[in-house]
């Protein structure tokens, strides 16, 4: 529950559409999609839930710690959306993999997006055991990212729409 005044900058506002301009009429929404997130994740870790000193006042928190029901709802919220990311950067999941535009960050070798529809993706460095990068090994011996550590990977400038699709 957020208790920050009408003119707090980390107050969420709701949208009105009967509002005179833009701004108001889509509330908090207009700060964009990264705005949203930190203000979620603010509430998730707790932070704003002390009271707080404005100038020798000492005034309430801006905002209740969140009860356990909404941070289970919002870990099942997170899960969710990093299932629908998974989704999307391996949006040629049927042909199974392809390769990035981006070279290994260890040993400059390809690397290789391996998904199956109801998996999330996995980034394969092709260099083989050569490779030193600091991951996992697949059964042959090649470096391999599993989700969420190849996330970086795959969202480098360009990395999910380019690429060469392959047979897996």
């Amino acid at each position: 529950m957020q208790h920050a005044g009408p003119d707090d900058v980390r107050r969420w506002t709701f949208p009105d559409p009967g509002a005179p301009d833009a701004r108001t009429a889509t509330g908090s929404r207009a700060h964009g999609l990264h705005w949203a997130a930190v203000y979620v994740e603010g509430r998730v870790l707790d932070e704003d839930t002390e009271p707080e000193l404005l100038g020798d006042a000492l005034v309430a928190a801006p905002f209740a710690p969140l009860p356990e029901w909404a941070l289970h709802e919002a870990a099942r919220v997170a899960r969710t959306c990093e299932q629908r990311v998974a989704r999307i950067v391996a949006a040629d999941a049927i042909t199974g993999s392809r390769t990035l535009p981006t070279p290994c960050p260890s040993c400059g070798g390809a690397l290789v997006i391996r998904a199956a529809p109801a998996d999330p993706p996995t980034v394969t460095c092709r260099t083989g055991e050569a490779c030193g990068a600091d991951t996992g090994r697949d059964a042959r011996g090649r470096r391999v990212w599993e989700w969420p550590a190849c996330l970086p990977l795959l969202l480098t400038p360009g990395a999910p729409d380019a690429g060469t699709p392959r047979a897996a």
